[in-house]
């Protein structure tokens, strides 16, 4: 018999209302003085503008204690230079939930001054509590200057504390590798450690400078190259701006830096920027088993892949997907092996080796998407190997995740489609007055209240995170719908369905009237499609607006808008796009409306063309195949992986996976048949 994990799922449908029944106040107001309210929106906005003298800061102290802790945490985020390191370290070690917490070690460490205690920076950066006689370890410092005082530190009470000198220059040898500097800090670091440094970190400096682009910086660093390793760096800056004198320049490199990873990443560039796939591909896979920096190689390898997935070339593209030397990104390797299991099922009909490709997704997955995902394709291809039973046991583990797209076709699979809601979570008294005790979750409130949304949203994730149960986890998902900011709501309850598979189905999946400016409903196309379009558009943020201009709840180019008010007879706004919701909602349905009737009904298309463009998704039909056509579900999945566009083919899913979820939260019934066959199918 096969053993499966256990994984568990809370729909809870608890609305604000029944909460204020239940404990027969609104529990998502906190009491506080008016005075102390706007003493804290004053005092926000001077800390924000680096105000260190002024005179609201100076001239009083708040008593709400979660007000004070605010301010504290506002003057360490913001770097005011009259806050010492005991100041910042007691802060962070008493409030580890509070956020930014990177940011305030950073200043932390910037603000170790000369007079600080050598025992209190060893101890800051200790890994093991300091003892007398023991070998003390450390967590790597965030700045060069922590790096620097930590190693003052270190020398001042040298014979005090037992510590491997080999770990302190990996940390400092790290340090300098991994930090960006100014100009000045670079040189009073190699002022300070130029001893303790070697060629190879000076190499490996420069590699990440180039790689991130970074060829100013990284020419600071010339000087101390050796006459082989400067030809190396000459051959790749060579190679990166993609003038006159790319193969002279590397035919001057020696040949103990023919196969320097970071020049071969140069060189792959260059040729895929000028379509050169063959070229691209001889250097994917001269490769050693093991690469650094995988993540970047990742980017370039994936690109490949969907190339040849687009020209059917089935075998090249199993061998990129499969060699992709990556041991330690879960998200990597899962997302190589599902581009090697799924051709090797498909196309190459290796139903075995499918499988094994999908067991490894499922061995590394975390994430509902990737587990449910990794668990549909094993039954898959155990199915193509005639084991039916084995296969309907890994659908039904996908099935447990029925907010997702292959979850949902896992319920398809197990041939039970209704899909039933389990009862709200029990929110508790406990769990109420645990979130009223949640200084987090009362911080989120005071700043929604002075109109701080940005750092509300911000204090609403560490409240959720911080949160002990599943009831106060609901609570705090449902702070932003008590206040209209969905999109708040929306954000902590991906995050908790994220880390903990519980969906608050109503912060998760937020539904509102759907009416234009003139009151009237709209009806077509059906809401859920439309609340599913602007969840993944926008995530209900009124005011989004993208790098290329598109903009609000449906984030409508400028353009498209103005065509769609004109077709309609409606007078174009532009600044309406992000004002008023009810207008955006009125261009963008219609708009998917009109993309529908395009492609004669078909919402998988529509949706793909709201995306990509309706331009692209007839190329993908004339080279594909018109999936209206296709009476098989599995040929309509595969036409939607095989997408080019991984933005576009992953955008289908979510929104196809979110028109269920949406069907489920607009009637609020307890029993719902999960339908996505029929909608990929229409």
């Amino acid at each position: 018999m096969m053993i499966f994990r256990l994984f568990f799922i809370i729909l809870a449908v608890f609305t604000t209302s029944e909460v204020k029944a239940f404990n027969n106040q609104d529990v998502h107001k906190w009491s506080i003085d008016s005075y102390e309210l706007n003493y804290l929106k004053k005092a926000v906005v001077e800390y924000q503008a680096r105000k260190w003298e002024s005179n609201i800061l100076r001239g009083y102290s708040p008593r709400d204690p979660v007000v004070k802790k605010i301010l504290q945490w506002k003057k360490f985020n913001n770097g005011s230079p009259d806050v010492s390191f005991s100041d910042i370290t007691n802060f962070i070690r008493y409030n580890p939930s509070w956020p930014n917490q990177d940011l305030l070690r950073k200043n932390a460490e910037y603000a170790i001054a000369d007079y600080t205690s050598p025992d209190d920076v060893i101890k800051w950066f200790a890994i093991n509590t300091p003892i007398p006689g023991k070998i003390v370890r450390f967590k790597r410092p965030l700045t060069s200057t922590g790096m620097q005082k930590l190693s003052e530190a270190l020398l001042r009470i040298k014979d005090k504390y037992v510590f491997d000198k080999n770990i302190i220059f990996t940390l400092i040898k790290d340090a300098f590798v991994g930090l960006d500097f100014t100009p000045k800090s670079e040189d009073e670091f190699l002022k300070k450690f130029y001893k303790v440094l070697t060629q190879r970190d000076y190499q490996r400096r420069i590699d990440r400078l180039l790689t991130e682009r970074q060829i100013t910086n990284a020419k600071r660093l010339y000087k101390y190259l050796d006459a082989n390793y400067k030809k190396l760096f000459d051959a790749r800056v060579a190679v990166i701006r993609g003038g006159q004198g790319v193969d002279y320049a590397i035919a001057q490199v020696p040949y103990m830096f023919r196969n320097d990873q970071g020049l071969l990443y140069e060189r792959a560039l260059f040729r895929d920027n000028r379509g050169d796939l063959p070229g691209v591909m001889q250097l994917l896979h001269s490769l050693p088993a093991e690469i650094d920096n995988p993540e970047k190689w990742w980017k370039l390898r994936k690109k490949s892949i969907r190339t040849l997935i687009d020209r059917k070339s089935w075998l090249e593209a199993y061998k990129l997907a499969k060699n992709h030397s990556v041991k330690y990104s879960r998200e990597i390797i899962a997302e190589s092996e599902w581009y090697a299991g799924w051709i090797a099922l498909r196309f190459n009909k290796s139903y075995r080796t499918a499988y094994e490709h999908f067991k490894r997704i499922y061995d590394v997955s975390r994430t509902p998407v990737s587990i449910a995902r990794a668990t549909y394709w094993m039954g898959r291809a155990l199915e193509a190997q005639g084991l039916a039973q084995q296969a309907m046991e890994w659908y039904n583990v996908a099935a447990r995740y029925p907010a997702t797209y292959y979850g949902q076709l896992g319920f398809v699979k197990s041939g039970n489609r209704t899909f039933t809601q389990p009862l709200p979570s029990v929110i508790s008294k406990a769990d109420v007055a645990r979130y009223r005790s949640n200084e987090l979750a009362k911080a989120a409130y005071l700043m929604h209240s002075i109109g701080q949304d940005k750092l509300g949203k911000l204090f609403m994730n560490g409240a959720a995170s911080s949160a002990t149960t599943s009831g106060e986890r609901v609570l705090v998902a449902q702070m932003g719908l008590a206040r209209g900011r969905y999109d708040y709501s929306l954000h902590v309850a991906k995050e908790i369905y994220r880390e903990k598979n519980e969906v608050v189905i109503n912060a998760l999946f937020p539904v509102f009237n759907l009416t234009s400016p003139m009151g009237k409903q709209i009806t077509e196309p059906e809401p859920e499609i439309i609340l599913a379009l602007i969840r993944q558009e926008s995530e209900f943020d009124t005011y989004a607006r993208s790098w290329a201009g598109a903009a609000g709840l449906m984030q409508l180019m400028p353009a498209t808008a103005k065509d769609v008010a004109r077709k309609l007879g409606v007078q174009f706004n532009q600044s309406r796009l992000n004002s008023d919701p009810r207008y955006n909602i009125m261009l963008g349905s219609a708009y998917i409306a009109q993309r529908i009737k395009d492609f004669n009904g078909s919402y998988m298309l529509a949706v793909a063309s709201y995306n990509a463009g309706i331009g692209n998704v007839r190329k993908w039909i004339e080279k594909n195949g018109d999936p209206r056509k296709f009476r098989n579900l599995e040929e309509i999945i595969d036409w939607v992986e095989m997408i080019p566009f991984g933005e576009t083919n992953n955008y289908v899913q979510r929104v196809m996976e979110n028109i269920q979820m949406y069907r489920i939260a607009v009637t609020g019934k307890r029993y719902r048949y999960i339908n996505i066959d029929k909608d990929l199918l229409r």
